[in-house]
């Protein structure tokens, strides 16, 4: 509803307000998605899980450029909503055809579903703070490039549509192969060194950007993946409680 609306937007205000119930209905998907699997693979497995579904959600930023410049190029703006719109209800109407539901049986869903009484017990927990906000930074500097990169690129640069399709298709491509190697690499060191070693590379990212950020560039501007940071503080978040997994995904997917 939301892309149709965009789709038939007369005014900037209209269409700002249509993506912003765009992106309510995106995060809805998103911890929909995430719960699915934790539901589905429990907390000890889910961290390796959710990496690859990181790796699969990291093909939008990849394919996105490409598909939404040819469509813009062949049809105007407003052809992106009308995509949009077709294709949430040919993925709505299958998941509704084929998609089972997923939460355990034993689950208690007596009460109120949103209640202080059901998320005070997760939030008070020091080990999901932590883990919560290394998740959150991490996705911040994923935020940080998404909306600074196309006015680097484009605007100080200089690259037309394609440049700027390369490059972000690049890093997106790397955030895809950091994400499907995560869970290996999990699996071999297990996920406290990977966490270390993850926020290690962060670290001397950032400190890299800031030494080259000066350079006129598109690598300058170019942060390293931050996947087995990501999925290696997600992955102990479930160990202790089962219910942690879920208030984990609520804390990421608003920065979304």
């Amino acid at each position: 509803l939301s892309a149709l609306a965009a789709g038939f937007a007369a005014s900037l205000g209209e269409l700002m307000l249509a993506r912003v119930l765009q992106g309510f209905g995106a995060c809805a998907t998103s911890v929909a998605a995430f719960s699915v699997v934790r539901d589905s693979y429990g907390p000890k497995k889910s961290g390796q899980m959710i990496s690859y579904l990181n790796g699969a959600i990291c093909f939008i930023p990849a394919l996105a450029p490409l598909l939404g410049g040819w469509l813009t190029a062949k049809a105007g703006w407003s052809a992106n909503f009308w995509f949009m719109a077709g294709y949430a209800v040919v993925v709505g109407s299958w998941l509704l055809w084929r998609m089972p539901e997923t939460r355990p049986e034993e689950t208690s869903s007596s009460g109120p579903l949103i209640s202080w009484s059901r998320y005070s017990p997760v939030l008070r927990s020091p080990s999901f703070l932590f883990n919560a906000a290394l998740c959150m930074l991490a996705m911040a500097v994923i935020l940080a490039y998404v909306t600074a990169a196309p006015v680097q690129l484009m605007v100080k640069l200089g690259l037309d549509m394609n440049g700027f399709s390369y490059w972000f298709t690049a890093n997106a491509a790397l955030n895809i192969l950091a994400c499907f190697l995560a869970p290996r690499f999990i699996a071999r060191v297990g996920p406290r060194r990977t966490l270390r070693i993850g926020l290690l590379v962060l670290l001397l990212s950032a400190i890299l950007l800031t030494l080259t950020m000066h350079l006129a560039h598109p690598l300058a501007g170019s942060p390293e993946p931050a996947g087995p940071a990501h999925v290696a503080a997600a992955a102990p978040a479930g160990d202790a409680d089962d219910t942690a997994g879920a208030p984990l995904v609520f804390a990421i997917n608003p920065v979304l």
